[in-house]
């Protein structure tokens, strides 16, 4: 079986807008091409009902996919992004028209006050399996909010995928580093901890050190399709199934 560990639906309200200006001004600067030619081409990706994503999977050969929605909605500039929990229903939407194809993770912030209840929701009434919590909205993953929630995982006995790697502005990358993941792969021996993007090309090195020191750290490589043509790197720890 193939599976695809990572994957979002995505349009312009989901994440959120202040995403999509700060990617497309980031590709512009790395590629040389104008900002509006970016954006008209990334648009094409926007796949609200998850229709082009099943329609890749067919082409691939895929044979099922873990698909999450991000919860930057604490971040100043995503105030007016879609409410996390519309994400969220609208993901279960295509587990719910592909259930045997389609496998849902949760996505909160620890710092939201019913952090814990939203993860008992996720889990108890849309199916969720797994959680994924994304520090660029602000916050380090080893903080003390986010262990609160890694009990809870720990209770439900599932998988928590942290994002790892930096992203454009404005989103916060120092928060994202994965070396603060060695002390919650230490505090939570008993935790699946998956390292998402692996550190992408600034922190892979640090990513695979951590992986390579605990038995419960394992890699993602989502996002590396461009790189990988230009890259050569042993990933000696990338997380297998599911």
């Amino acid at each position: 079986m193939i599976f695809d560990f990572h994957a979002h639906l995505m349009d312009e309200h989901m994440p959120g807008a202040s995403f999509w200006e700060g990617l497309f001004k980031t590709v512009s600067v790395r590629s040389g091409k104008p900002a509006d030619q970016i954006a008209t081409a990334m648009k094409t990706v926007w796949d609200r009902t998850g229709q082009k994503l099943i329609s890749q999977m067919d082409l691939a050969g895929v044979d099922k996919c873990m698909i999450m929605p991000i919860d930057w909605g604490l971040h100043p500039a995503f105030q007016n992004a879609m409410n996390i929990w519309d994400q969220h229903l609208a993901h279960r939407a295509l587990v719910d028209k592909y259930p045997d194809r389609i496998v849902l993770f949760a996505c909160i912030d620890p710092r939201r006050i019913d952090a814990n209840t939203m993860l008992d929701d996720a889990i108890n009434h849309l199916g969720c399996v797994g959680l994924k919590i994304h520090p660029a909205a602000g916050f380090y993953p080893n903080d003390d909010l986010a262990y609160k929630l890694y009990e809870r995982c720990e209770e439900y006995k599932i998988r928590v995928m942290v994002h790892t790697g930096p992203e454009p502005n404005p989103l916060y990358s120092k928060y994202c580093q994965p070396i603060y993941m060695d002390q919650v792969a230490v505090d939570f021996p008993e935790l699946k901890i998956i390292l998402a993007h692996a550190g992408f090309e600034a922190w892979v090195n640090e990513a695979i050190a951590v992986a390579a020191s605990s038995s419960n750290v394992y890699l993602d490589i989502s996002g590396w399709q461009l790189m990988a043509k230009h890259c050569h790197i042993i990933f000696p720890f990338i997380l297998f199934n599911y």
